[in-house]
């Protein structure tokens, strides 16, 4: 909540970019869930004088765009990293939270981000967390295949943390 309650305002909650949200983690941090809880009804309601104290040590030193299958398992040999998807309709009840290739016809119902953890090089398909509860795929995580992720990926980015020590 902490970083989407300081998107760019918008008449209706429209979502945002991975791009805005890595802006807000390199400039500001985050604070964690437990500082400022997920509430959707306060989606719109900026982060206390407190909370940005929190945030603060939590900031990202860089980021950076990933655009390859190769760069991204690279990627993942030291860190996680977020993709933009384009959800359609056999994403949000996929069995086991194992992503289809979309169908020909497939009605698309926007974009999602999801936080890529792993990979299986031999099976060419990625495991994600999902932000919709232990109750979506397999306790919270999915798998998606790498043609599959190349099909429905907007864009995918990586931070390079820069977490202060006191």
């Amino acid at each position: 909540l902490y970083i989407y309650s300081q998107r760019r305002k918008q008449p209706a909650d429209q979502g945002m970019t991975i791009r805005e949200a890595m802006k807000i983690i390199q400039e500001q941090g985050v604070c964690s869930l437990a500082c400022m809880p997920y509430d959707a009804q306060r989606i719109n309601v900026p982060p206390t004088a407190e909370q940005r104290k929190a945030a603060a040590p939590y900031r990202a030193k860089s980021y950076a765009r990933l655009n390859a299958i190769g760069e991204m398992e690279a990627y993942l040999m030291t860190n996680c990293f977020v993709a933009g998807v384009m959800v359609h309709e056999r994403f949000m009840d996929a069995p086991d939270g194992v992503i289809p290739m979309p169908e020909a016809g497939c009605e698309f119902l926007g974009g999602h981000a999801i936080c890529v953890v792993g990979f299986d090089r031999r099976n060419r398909m990625f495991k994600f967390a999902n932000s919709w509860g232990t109750q979506w795929g397999d306790n919270g995580f999915g798998h998606i295949g790498y043609a599959t992720l190349q099909a429905l990926l907007m864009d995918a980015w990586g931070m390079v943390d820069a977490i202060e020590r006191s």
